[in-house]
Order: C-alpha cells, then structure tokens, then sequence
C-alpha cells in the first residue's frame, strides 16, 4: 500500500490547476503555519505583560503594604474589603487584556485562512478511522518534519535565552543585595532582554515554518498527467451539462411563451422595441394580466407569435413601455393602467365585433 502511494506521490509532478486550488480552499484545505499562531499570542501576551507590569507591580505592593499596616488595627476588615475589590477590578482588567490576546490570535488566523471557515476538515469520516492512518500520523514523514522542528525551535530559543542571561549574571547575582522595587526594576529589564531575544528568534522560526507550509501545500496539490486530463475531461462534461440545461429553459421558456402569447387578449407594443401581452375575460376576471412581455427579438417573436394566431397587435408605446417597466409577468395591471387599457381593450373588441358582423 505504502509503495503504491510513494509512485502516487512521484507521479504527480505537475503544478496544480486554479480548479484544483480553488476545490482546495473550499474543503478547507489551506496553507496554515502554527509557529505564526504561536509567535502572535507570545508577542501580543509579552507586550501586554511589559506594558502592565509597574502597574501590577505597585498594586500589589500597595496592598501588601496596607495588608502589613493593617495588622492589628480595629478596622483591619473594612480594609480588606477595599482590597478584596481593588483584586477583583485586577481581575476584570486581566480578562480584558485575555480577550485582547484572543482577539489577535483569531485576525492572524483568519487571515492565514482568508476569512474561510468550513467544518469539512473536522467532520467525523469512517474512513479516517483506522489503525494505519493512526501509526502514519504519529511516526510518519509529517510527525517527524513537526518533532524535528519543535526541538530545533527549543534548542535555539534555549541557547539564545542562556547567552542572553550570561552577559547580564553579574546583576542577577547582585539581586539578594538590591531592594525590592530595584529588584523589580531588575526583573523587567531582564524579562524586556529575553522576550526580545527570543521573539526575534521565534519570529524567523514562523516565517521560515509559514514559506515551509505553503511549499508543502502546494507540493500535495500537485497532479499527475492523469489528474489533469480526468479534471479536462470533468469540465468537459460539466460544460455540456450546463449548456443541456440551458438549452432546456430556453426551450420551455419559449414554450411558455408560445402558449401566453397564443392565448392571450392584445399585445401591446412599441412597435418593436417593447411587447407586452395582455389577457382579459370579462367573466372571470376583474382586471386585465400581463402574461408575457419582451424587448427586442423576444418582442418581435411574440409580434410574430400574435400574427401567425390572430391575435390583435395595438401599437401604443408610452403604455407598452409602461406595462413592461412596472408590471411583472402573471400580475394584473395597476390603477395609473386602467383607462389605457381599457381604451386598447375596447378597440379590440370592437374590431373583433366589426369583423364577426
């Protein structure tokens, strides 16, 4: 089996198609790089942690100090109420500034996706259930490319962190002799050296890992000879399909229309820019239906529809202009039409009369 898919994989030698690019995209089937994920809610995580830190920091020794001033004062509990409620609005404050690291993480992964969201990829497939596929998962050529890249990323990060840390142990090792915001001060300062350090490495780790995942993206989307002329032969076929559809509205629209003009009462026209079929029974109906209307060819064949039935043909263009601009097919006409219509109705009829004396 494993063979099989090795002479697979070596035929598919051609670029993929931008049929094959877009069918991938729709089934969710995209170029996605995590060290990019990763790297933001390090950055925007880092950022926020640099940026609250002398605020944190004098808060909580502000209260640690009230705390110990407190020790034994009569009204040590309303004092810890205030504190109880200065740590809850801390609290608050963090669970913004978590929404704010989510936040990031969800624009830099949607635009990784270009704003695709499909459930295909975490849809439950029989066929994924498998022993194989699970042992190829976690010993395969993917399991080993992500196990060799997180321990290069950890190896790296790791010796820039001790280097870093061996040009400033001189302060580190003066820090049981520095008072306590001094320390603090001491503390941020390093923190500030190995978050830029290590950002900085981590950054050229997820763009290298992003330029990795596109190549390995596009090198699974590439197609065999085979491939290629099945996807020709695919569009083929759906051409031929979509033009035999075609093929058949047109057909019965022409029938519809054949049929509304023949049994219609006048067709009203422009002369032959505008055609506007009317029916009208006095019996049952209460006003006059547009059942079918046109402009251009359509309107010369229903004129030629009207002429090879015998039915009336009244050249009148403000109203067939009018008919045709505001009232659809199968809806009777409006209040602004009555006279008008009735005036070309009228006609008829009396024409029809005329001839049948």
């Amino acid at each position: 089996m494993s063979d099989e898919n090795t002479d697979d994989q070596q035929s598919k030698t051609q670029e993929p198609t931008e049929r094959r690019l877009e069918k991938a995209f729709e089934e969710g089937n995209i170029a996605f790089s995590r060290e990019i994920l990763h790297w933001t809610v390090l950055a925007t995580s880092g950022c926020l942690l640099l940026w609250l830190f002398p605020y944190y920091t004098r808060t909580f020794l502000g209260h640690f100090r009230r705390i110990l001033e407190s020790c034994g004062d009569a009204q040590f509990s309303n004092t810890q109420s205030s504190i109880y409620a200065d740590m809850l609005k801390l609290f608050i404050e963090s669970s913004v500034y978590l929404l704010i690291i989510v936040v990031f993480a969800l624009a830099v992964g949607l635009s990784q996706t270009r704003l695709n969201i499909t459930l295909q990829k975490i849809a439950p497939k029989l066929q994924n259930i498998s022993l194989m596929k699970g042992v190829s998962k976690i010993f395969g050529k993917q399991a080993f490319v992500e196990f060799m890249k997180n321990l290069l990323k950890i190896t790296i990060v790791g010796c820039v962190m001790v280097w870093t840390l061996t040009d400033v142990k001189t302060y580190i090792f003066a820090m049981p002799t520095l008072s306590l915001s001094a320390g603090f001060d001491l503390m941020k300062s390093l923190f500030s050296s190995l978050f830029i350090s290590a950002l900085s490495i981590l950054a050229l780790i997820a763009l290298l890992d992003y330029i990795y995942q596109r190549f390995s993206h596009l090198q699974r989307l590439k197609m065999s000879h085979k491939d290629i002329k099945d996807e020709i032969k695919e569009q083929e076929v759906s051409q031929e399909v979509k033009g035999k559809m075609k093929q058949l509205r047109l057909e019965r629209m022409r029938s519809r229309l054949n049929e509304s003009v023949k049994g219609s009462t006048v067709v009203i026209t422009n002369p032959t820019h505008y055609a506007v079929a009317l029916l009208w029974n006095e019996e049952t109906m209460e006003t006059p239906r547009v059942v079918a209307k046109g402009t251009e060819h359509l309107a010369l064949r229903m004129r030629k529809i009207a002429q090879e039935n015998n039915v009336p043909i009244v050249e009148n263009p403000p109203l067939a202009r009018s008919l045709y601009e505001k009232i659809d097919i199968d809806r009777d006409i409006e209040a602004e039409h009555y006279k008008a219509v009735a005036e070309v109705i009228k006609y008829v009829t009396d024409m029809q009369n005329k001839r049948f004396k």
